[in-house]
Formats: structure tokens, C-alpha cells, sequence
């Protein structure tokens, strides 16, 4: 099987909305019963170095001709490996309960995004689909989903991206936007962002994310009578609002006022999304 096949059924596995091990479905909660990612101090001026980040984002960051960010996974190095590796490891020992809430958001969207960066890089020359569910903690081998196996440990907690994302940044932000931020490592996602967040930019990186999906066909297309919407607004229809009106609503937020105006009205509506991995390898930078 050719590797972009096999990273495309891949990512296809991750984003169907499967029931995992633990039975849960993609738009669960996972609940923190310790209230341990709940603690954050208001008044903290802590900031966090996400410098390493940005500098990957940087040298494997490409555009395609929708201008979508990818990432160029085949050419990431072993030096840079190493060096992704280091930044996850740093993160990891940050108290991440002693900073504001805009630095933990940067906090928390950056390590997911770098840890599925790390997933995916790592099962990029593996020529078989059962072996991408065999990943590492510590030495030794665990078998599952990598997306449902911890990669990641914080304030003593191991992680997994899924527990990332549904027990600590879904229940705590409660903002939509989140998913403009959050990269699936599938084209039919948001892109992965071109920058690393901070406390200090995260709030606007975000909003120009949502403009950004909203206003491409992986966000919304209109095709005749009918709106192809993409699989995030009803993966996480709960984060959008609740219901189909309020997706439609919250589109209408973002979009420009041509699509704005073809959102008006009655249409059917539908669910598409591209799950072929968001690969820029080959890309000029």
C-alpha cells in the first residue's frame, strides 16, 4: 500500500466518530472528576516558551493552492524529531495550573497540535495500518489507537490527545473556535495553524481561524438547494450550539456577506469531510 494511501485510511480511522475501547464516541466529554485541569490562577503573568514550535511551523509549514497550511511530514528530520520531542517534554513539566487562562489555551492547542505532529510523523513509513496502533509509552509497547493511548504526561497525568481535547479544552473553554485551532491532520480540517499560540495571541489567532474554515469548502459549500457543511459541525454539534440552527447561526458569524447571504433561507443539509491526510511534503516552503 502506498504510504499516502495508508495515512489516509488512517486518519479516516481517527475521524469517523468510531466508539473507542472505552465506548465513547467522538463528540464526548471525558469528565475530570479531580478538578485538576480546572485550577489556573487570573493574576498569573507566567508565560510559556513556545519558541521551538514556532520555529517547526515554520521549516515544515507549507501552503497549498487553497491556501490551507499542511505539513510537510516526509521531510521532518531526526535533529528537528529530536528537537519536537524536547518541546513536548518541556511543556510537560510545566505547572500548567499556576497560569492564566489564555496561556493554558495556548498551552493546551500547541502540545495537542505537536503531539499529533509526533504521532503522524512517526507512522509516516510504516507500510501497515496495524502497525500505527502500535505506539510507545515510556518503553513499552501499547497497543490502540494512538489518538486513545497517552502520549503526553502533565502535572503528573498521562494524556491522550482525545483526553486533551475532551477532558480538559472542550469542558473548560466551552468556545467553538476551539476546533479552528485543533489540528485533525486531515484536509478536510482546520489547517494546522501557521504560527504557535500564546496568551497574548491565541484570542486572535482563533477568531482568523474561524473566518478562515468558514469561508473555505471544508467549512461550507452551497451546492444548489443543498449546504454541504463539514463533519466538525456535527461531530461537535454540542460546542456549536446544539442543534443544526445554531451552527447555521454561528457560520453566519463568520461568513463574508456573499456567503452570508446564501446561508439565508431554507436548505437541506449535509455533511462532507476530506479525510486524506494534510500532507505537505514536496511542497515548496
Amino acid at each position: 500500500m502506498h504510504r499516502r494511501q495508508f495515512l489516509g485510511l488512517a486518519a479516516m480511522m481517527t475521524l469517523a466518530g468510531c466508539a473507542g475501547p472505552s465506548g465513547m464516541r467522538v463528540g464526548d466529554f471525558l469528565p475530570d472528576t479531580s478538578g485538576l485541569w480546572q485550577a489556573h490562577d487570573p493574576d498569573s503573568r507566567l508565560p510559556v516558551d513556545h519558541r521551538a514550535w514556532n520555529r517547526f511551523l515554520r521549516i515544515y509549514g507549507r501552503t497549498d493552492g487553497d491556501g490551507r497550511t499542511l505539513l510537510a511530514y516526509g521531510e521532518i528530520t531526526q535533529i528537528d524529531r529530536e528537537a519536537l520531542l524536547d518541546y513536548i517534554a518541556r511543556l510537560s513539566t510545566m505547572p500548567v495550573d499556576r497560569l492564566n487562562r489564555s496561556e493554558q489555551l495556548a498551552f493546551w492547542l500547541n502540545l495537542h497540535n505537536a503531539a499529533l505532529v509526533l504521532v503522524i510523523a512517526d507512522g509516516y513509513m510504516i507500510p501497515s495500518l496495524a502497525s500505527l496502533g502500535a505506539t510507545t509509552a515510556g518503553d513499552d509497547p501499547v497497543m490502540g489507537p494512538p489518538w486513545e493511548v497517552p502520549q503526553v504526561t502533565v502535572l503528573g497525568r498521562a494524556l491522550s490527545l482525545r483526553d486533551i481535547r475532551n477532558s480538559v479544552i472542550r469542558p473548560i473553554w466551552r468556545d467553538p473556535r476551539i476546533h479552528y485551532g485543533l489540528s485533525l491532520g486531515a484536509m478536510g480540517g482546520s489547517s494546522m495553524p501557521q504560527f504557535a499560540f500564546t496568551g497574548s495571541t491565541v484570542d486572535q489567532l482563533l477568531e482568523d481561524g474561524a473566518i478562515s474554515f468558514v469561508n473555505s469548502r471544508r467549512g461550507v459549500s452551497v451546492e444548489g438547494r443543498q449546504l454541504v457543511l463539514s463533519r466538525l459541525y456535527s461531530w461537535w454539534q454540542e460546542d456549536f450550539g446544539g442543534s443544526e440552527d445554531a451552527v447555521l447561526s454561528h457560520l453566519r458569524q463568520y461568513a463574508a456577506p456573499l456567503l452570508r447571504a446564501r446561508l439565508a433561507g431554507s436548505r437541506r443539509i449535509a455533511y462532507a469531510f476530506n479525510t486524506r491526510l494534510d500532507d505537505g511534503t514536496g511542497l515548496s516552503g
